[in-house]
């Protein structure tokens, strides 16, 4: 099954709400600043979002674990680990261009791969339990009889 465009735009949105809001709670605890938790998570809830839309298309062309159910495991697990390799990156790059600290900038980065992790695939877990949006690859054709 196949998502629709318009549910990869609410699913990007509904992770970058989660996501920023942690990223915002780690930086301010990395940082001990308002203005630097702010700054990051603004810059990443863009940037980000962006990031995400393109892994989720990516994903959607993907058939590892496509059943009609659409919630294996397996996929959610190696999407997680993917998803979680590029946003770290990106989060590194974003600290560090905002703070030009490498000690934030990896804190924050370090903290985020952890946390993250377990929140995205929950994320993850619980948006393949949802059909609204979903394309389906099957057609189902049946014949009436009088």
């Amino acid at each position: 099954m196949k998502d629709k465009l318009y549910r990869t735009i609410v699913k990007s949105f509904t992770w970058r709400i989660l996501a920023v809001t942690g990223t915002y709670l780690i930086a301010l605890f990395v940082t001990n600043s308002s203005y630097y938790a702010t700054t990051i998570s603004i810059f990443e809830f863009f940037t980000k979002m962006g990031m995400y839309f393109i892994h989720e298309r990516f994903w959607n062309q993907i058939n590892l674990g496509k059943t009609l159910e659409s919630n294996s495991f397996l996929k959610n697990l190696i999407k997680t680990i993917c998803w979680r390799l590029f946003a770290t990156l990106g989060t590194l790059i974003i600290s560090y261009l905002i703070t030009k600290q490498w000690t934030y900038s990896i804190s924050i980065a370090s903290i985020e791969a952890v946390s993250k992790f377990g929140l995205y695939y929950i994320h993850e877990q619980m948006w393949s339990y949802i059909r609204w949006g979903k394309e389906s690859n099957y057609s189902f054709h049946y014949k009436y009889k009088k």
